[in-house]
């Protein structure tokens, strides 16, 4: 097992730490196999079921068998677990959190864990999953086009094609859309200034949407 944030580390002599992987599986058979096992379900969640999960790094697990990817493992949820009421799959499935601690009872959306609108979700998801583990500085797709000569843009290409694939596979395409995810640009989190000021609200700042890239 593996934290998802660490297939972008190198060893001490600049390999990386996924060369034997992909000398072994072949670099677009296991590029395919990683997003539909670490991205796909994450991106299920939201999509199918109106839930988001904060999948940064340390937070995703990478199940492999000597390198090939065969299951996730997403952990430490019990602060940024969100939801979208009215785009709950099985709403009857929530749970009355109010009868866990009385100050989730009268709380607004946006608070705690039921959000207001997808764009929320989207943040939250798109934020974790592909700014802060695939494509932040140092991050994998960066790693792949230094070192295996893979474009970002063909990298973001692949995962955009993906997801594509899976909301007609399952008849999501407006539900998916519903999340505007092909935006030309996004919400990302202001971390620094989180740490800076951590007493004044933020709302993140706008960053090109790699996602939102041509496909043909």
């Amino acid at each position: 097992m593996m934290p998802v944030n660490g297939l972008a580390l190198s060893e001490p002599d600049a390999t990386p730490v996924i060369a034997y992987w992909i000398a072994q599986h072949g670099l677009d058979t296991w590029l395919d196999r990683l997003v539909e096992v670490a991205v796909l379900p994450i991106w299920h969640l939201m999509a199918a079921h109106g839930i988001g999960l904060e999948a940064h790094g340390q937070n995703l697990i990478l199940q492999h068998d000597n390198g090939w990817p065969t299951g996730l493992i997403a952990r430490d949820f019990h602060e940024s677990l969100e939801y979208v009421l009215e785009l709950l799959s099985r709403p009857d499935l929530c749970p009355d959190l109010s009868r866990i601690d009385p100050i989730y009872k009268d709380a607004p959306p946006d608070k705690f864990h039921r959000m207001s609108r997808p764009e929320e979700l989207r943040w939250l998801v798109m934020d974790t999953l592909f700014v802060f583990n695939l494509a932040d500085l140092s991050g994998l797709s960066d790693l792949l086009q230094r070192r295996y000569g893979l474009a970002e843009t063909a990298f973001w290409r692949r995962v955009r094609t993906r997801l594509d694939r899976y909301a007609s596979e399952h008849g999501m395409q407006e539900r998916q859309a519903a999340f505007a995810p092909f935006a030309p640009q996004i919400r990302a989190e202001s971390l620094i200034s989180d740490k800076l000021e951590p007493d004044r609200p933020q709302h993140g700042h706008l960053i090109a949407n790699a996602l939102a890239t041509d496909k043909g």
